[in-house]
């Protein structure tokens, strides 16, 4: 198997446990899974750069995000070939890897490869904004929040590109973004008049989520 086949694996099996945390525990400890990140990690070092090459590295990292694994090793070596393949991702499977390094870690602080990953993937997504929509957008500085890189320019220039593209938002991607903002300690004043008009007739779905999240909380 090569690393296409082995990354859309991996990622089947996550998807499987998207929402049921004891089916992550169990694919954590499975045999086969760990056997299936193993070979992962030695075609990860002998990689050659190709077109399929930054998807499967987005996949297998959206997939140790959703198992909530921690497997250091594959994370470098992903987070050090996106860094150098940066230009060639697609603006969804950008804004997936940081979300996911940003799930895996949270704000116990990124290791050094990750950081220097999180810091190109800045100013490349500057470079393309137009190429995003919003829910991308809004995975990107959520990541960026949660991990605590407070990246100024990259806030600055996102704000800019939301607010011509807030129309398209859904409440989740409104939610995710203020909390962003908010948390980095970025005021916005236009964004955040732009989101709230957008917001307005979705007050309905927020409510949903404001009562699954308390449902989460018992």
């Amino acid at each position: 198997m090569n690393l296409v086949n082995l990354s859309t694996s991996i990622h089947r099996l996550a998807k499987l446990a998207a929402t049921e945390v004891q089916t992550q525990s169990l694919l954590r400890s499975n045999e086969v899974v760990i056997a299936l990140l193993a070979t992962i990690q030695s075609k990860l070092v002998q990689a050659r750069v190709d077109s399929n090459l930054q998807q499967s590295l987005s996949n297998i990292a959206w997939s140790l995000a959703t198992m909530l694994a921690q497997d250091q090793t594959v994370l470098v070596l992903v987070a050090d070939l996106a860094s150098e393949v940066v230009d060639g991702f697609k603006p969804y499977e950008l804004s997936t890897l940081v979300w996911a390094f940003a799930k895996v870690y949270g704000n116990d602080g990124l290791p050094p490869s990750a950081r220097r990953l999180f810091l190109t993937v800045a100013t490349q997504t500057s470079k393309v904004l137009q190429r995003f929509n919003f829910r991308s957008l809004a995975n990107i500085v959520w990541a960026y929040a949660t991990v605590g890189m407070h990246h100024f320019q990259l806030f600055t220039n996102i704000a800019d590109e939301m607010i011509h593209i807030a129309h398209s938002a859904n409440c989740q991607g409104i939610a995710n973004t203020i909390w962003a903002f908010s948390t980095a300690d970025h005021c916005d004043l236009k964004l955040f008049d732009v989101l709230t008009e957008a917001a307005l007739p979705l007050m309905n779905c927020f409510k949903e989520i404001g009562r699954a999240s308390c449902r989460e909380r018992v």
